[in-house]
C-alpha cells in the first residue's frame, strides 16, 4: 500500500487521521458531500481516502475535488495485491495496514458520512480508549449490539489483535449483520486486554440532527429531514464558491513558535482541550459565519502559528481579506490583513487593521 498526498494543501501536522474506504461507485454517490463537509465544517483534519477499484470516473472526481481544497490535508491510499477480496473485511484490513504504516490514531468512516460540526476535539474525548464504536448492549440480537459506521482505533498491538480477530471472523461475511456479529465477537474475544469505549452518539448520528457532529448512514426506514437536506445544500454551495475571505486559524495542539519537544498523543490532546484554546476555534468559526452573513464567501484555514509568514500569505492572494491570528502589522504587514488576538479573558478577542494591544488603531 502506498500513501500519497493529493491536492495543493500541505501536510497539516495532524496527530490523528480519518480513513475512508469505498468503491469507486460509492465515491461517485457521496464523495463530493464527504469532502465538502470536511473542508467547510472541520478542515483541521488529515483525511485518507482509499478507492478499492479502478473506476475512472471516481478517480477523476477525486482529482478535481482535491484541486478545490484550500484547507483540508488529503491523502490517497493506493492498494497493491495484498488485500482481502472480501468487501466486508477489506476496510478493517486496510485500517490495520494504515495504523501500522502511519502510527496515527485513526477514525474509520463510511463514504456516505457527513461531517456536520468541527470534530477536532474527538481525540480528547476518546484519549483513554484503544477502540471506540457505538454500543447498544440493550438490544437482543448480537448484530444490533454494535454499529460499525464510525470506528476509532489506536495504533497499538491490542488494536492490531482485535482487527485480526474481526477480519478472521468475516471470512465468509456477505451482509452488514454478519459484519457486526464478527466485530462484536472480536470485542468479546479481546475484552481481557482491549480498552473499549462507547462512542458518543453525536459522532455516529443516524438521525441527522442539528446537534450531531458526524452524520452516518440513515436506517432504511428513515428519510432525511428538510433541515438536514438544507444544511447539506448549504455546505455544498459554500464549497463551490471561491472564497473572498480567508481566516487563518492557529492549530491549538502544536507549539506557537515551533514543534513541541514532547510531541506525544497525550501532550497534544492536553493542549487541544484547554478552554482558552477552544475559544480560538470558536472565534475563527465566528469570523467565518459573520463573513457569510455579509455576503462574503469565507474559508477557515488551520495552520501552525510558525507557518503564518509572508511567504504563506502568497497562497491566498486571490482573497480580498485575510484574517491573521496572534500577530500585528509590524510583524507581518499585508494590505489585505486584519489581525485578531485573544485578550485578557479566553472569550474576548479584538480584530484590527494594525494589530492588538498598544498598537491597535482604536
Amino acid at each position: 500500500m502506498k500513501l500519497k498526498k493529493i491536492g495543493n494543501v500541505e501536510a497539516n501536522y495532524s496527530f490523528w487521521q480519518v480513513l475512508v474506504v469505498c468503491s469507486g461507485q460509492e465515491f461517485l454517490d457521496s464523495g463530493e458531500d464527504l469532502i465538502a463537509s470536511f473542508e467547510i465544517n472541520s478542515p483541521d483534519v488529515r483525511l485518507v481516502l482509499c478507492l478499492t477499484d479502478d473506476l475512472l470516473a471516481a478517480r477523476e472526481l477525486l482529482k478535481s475535488l482535491a484541486q478545490k481544497l484550500i484547507a483540508l490535508s488529503m491523502y490517497e491510499l493506493e492498494l497493491d495485491g495484498d488485500v482481502d477480496d472480501n468487501q466486508r473485511a477489506l476496510p478493517y484490513q486496510i485500517a490495520r495496514n494504515v495504523l501500522l504504516q502511519t502510527r496515527l490514531p485513526t477514525l474509520l468512516l463510511e463514504s456516505c458520512s457527513f461531517v456536520r460540526r468541527d470534530i477536532t476535539l474527538l481525540p480528547a474525548e476518546l484519549q483513554k480508549a484503544d477502540c471506540a464504536l457505538k454500543l447498544r448492549f440493550n438490544r437482543k440480537g448480537i448484530s444490533q449490539k454494535v454499529l460499525t459506521n464510525t470506528l476509532w482505533l489506536l495504533p497499538n498491538s491490542r488494536v492490531d489483535r482485535f482487527l485480526a480477530q474481526a477480519i478472521s471472523g468475516m471470512a465468509k461475511t456477505t451482509s452488514e449483520n454478519e459484519e457486526r456479529k464478527a466485530v462484536y465477537k472480536a470485542l468479546q474475544a479481546c475484552r481481557g486486554f482491549l480498552k473499549v469505549a462507547a462512542l458518543p452518539g453525536r459522532y455516529a448520528d443516524r438521525s441527522h440532527k442539528h446537534e450531531g457532529f458526524i452524520w452516518v448512514r440513515l436506517p432504511k426506514e428513515k428519510a432525511e429531514t428538510t433541515a438536514a437536506r438544507e444544511f447539506r445544500e448549504k455546505t455544498r454551495a459554500r464549497f463551490a464558491r471561491p472564497p473572498e475571505v480567508i481566516i487563518l486559524h492557529p492549530k491549538q495542539d502544536l507549539g506557537t513558535k515551533s514543534h513541541l519537544e514532547n510531541n506525544t498523543f497525550k501532550r497534544r490532546v492536553e493542549r487541544l482541550a484547554r478552554p482558552g484554546r477552544i475559544a480560538w476555534r470558536q472565534m475563527a468559526r465566528l469570523l467565518v459565519e459573520l463573513s457569510w452573513e455579509r455576503g462574503k464567501p469565507a474559508r477557515l484555514v488551520p495552520l501552525p502559528q510558525w507557518k503564518i509568514t509572508k511567504e504563506a500569505l502568497k497562497n491566498y492572494e486571490f482573497a480580498k481579506t485575510i484574517f491573521v491570528p496572534h500577530l500585528i502589522s509590524a510583524q507581518l504587514p499585508h494590505p489585505k490583513a486584519y489581525y485578531y488576538m485573544q485578550e485578557l479573558v479566553p472569550m474576548l478577542f479584538t480584530v484590527d487593521r494594525n494589530g492588538w494591544g498598544g498598537v491597535d488603531s482604536i
